[in-house]
């Protein structure tokens, strides 16, 4: 039976499936849970894989959405919804189940009822720096640690995506043999720097002549972004480096973006530029007119491999998975996640010399084409799959 993690992006390499099946379609269920706010979507790399999926016969697939029942509150509207979903998912026509969510976990035992095998995916920060992103929120810590520790006897296999998670979990006692790394796929053809493509952005935004750093992504408070305007307003009022002309680019949008707005009024920065969402298609464009990639979390993100495609050096913080960045090999580590620590970072990658430079950025481009390609994540799942 196979499955395809529906994060992975693959869906170009979909016919190599085939000869792997039975001449019966399994029905794979794909189990997911819906954002509290009914504003939030899923993002658009997610939504274009599935269609694929659907369309390409190797599976009958299912999707099961958990919906909050929103008028009873976050944690109150969640348990309902959970509660109301067991006798669909214990009496539902299905193979094999793949769960998005760790907290979806909470299923896991009525599915096992069913005898069937279940992967489940771990992101990067789940659970290994969840003690920080949630140090006011003990209740959402304390149910992560559970899950951990216990439900992990209900899973089949538990995909990680770093070094870092394995070793996490492990050390929560999930068995070795249980917990398989496999790195989000990237498409290495499409993440590709293009010089035209940063002319053009460069022109739109009238940021021709600037360097730039940039950040693409979701606006939440939890992924530190709020050091991203003290980090330019430091670099402009720094006297080493008043002959370079700063600008900070932030893509996307979230709750945090209104927040981020006023701090740039307060600091009175003129030299930030909020784009919003993009198309999905665009985004390798954007990519291609920064100078320096920003990212303040100590955990994976997909954009951290799409980056790395992009051959565009990339600062993060210490704490970021050890198999992933490298110092001023692939990227650039800050000691810790402060605004001085970015700073002295950065000024630390500007004083290296031209031939360093370009070596941090290819090496990050070889790293995403021998570790995070599509086709070399799509055997993997394979061999994996191929064991159950």
């Amino acid at each position: 039976m196979i499955f395809i993690n529906p994060f992975s992006e693959i869906f170009n390499f979909l016919t190599q499936f085939i000869v792997y099946m039975n001449q019966r379609s399994p029905t794979l269920l794909i189990l997911r849970v819906r954002a509290f706010k009914k504003d939030i979507i899923l993002p658009q790399r997610i939504d274009f894989v599935y269609p694929v999926l659907i369309s390409s016969n190797v599976y009958n697939i299912k999707f099961f959405d958990i919906q909050p029942r929103r008028a009873f509150g976050y944690y109150l509207g969640y348990l309902i919804a959970f509660i109301l979903s067991i006798p669909k998912l214990i009496f539902m026509d299905y193979d094999f189940v793949f769960i998005e969510n760790p907290y979806l976990s909470f299923f896991a035992p009525f599915i096992s009822i069913r005898r069937k095998k279940i992967l489940v995916e771990f992101v990067d920060y789940y659970p290994s720096n969840l003690l920080r992103l949630y140090k006011e929120k003990h209740f959402r810590y304390t149910i992560a640690i559970l899950i951990s520790r216990t439900f992990h006897l209900f899973y089949t296999k538990i995909i990680t995506e770093s070094i870092t998670t394995k070793k996490t979990l492990e050390s929560l006692g999930v068995p070795a043999e249980k917990l398989e790394i496999i790195p989000v796929a990237i498409d290495t053809e499409k993440f590709v720097y293009n010089l035209s493509s940063r002319k053009k952005i460069r022109m739109k935004y009238s940021l021709n002549e600037n360097y730039i750093l940039g950040y693409l992504g979701k606006l939440v408070e939890y992924y530190n972004l709020s050091i991203l305007p003290k980090i330019i307003s430091k670099l402009n009022s720094d006297k080493e480096l008043n002959h370079i002309k700063f600008s900070l680019l932030i893509i996307g949008d979230g709750p945090f973006k209104k927040t981020l707005e006023e701090e740039v009024v307060d600091l009175r920065l003129y030299n930030v530029t909020f784009t919003g969402n993009i198309p999905y298609n665009q985004i390798n464009e954007y990519y291609s007119s920064m100078d320096l990639f920003i990212f303040p979390l100590d955990s994976l993100a997909i954009k951290v491999g799409e980056v790395l495609s992009m051959g565009l050096p990339i600062v993060v913080p210490r704490g970021m998975p050890e198999d992933w960045i490298i110092d001023k090999n692939n990227g650039i580590i800050a000691k810790n996640q402060t605004v001085d620590a970015f700073v002295e970072a950065i000024k630390e990658y500007l004083n290296l010399d031209d031939t360093l430079k370009k070596e941090i950025a290819s090496n990050g481009r070889k790293f995403a084409k021998s570790n995070l390609e599509r086709k070399k994540i799509t055997f993997k799942y394979i061999k994996i799959l191929n064991t159950l």
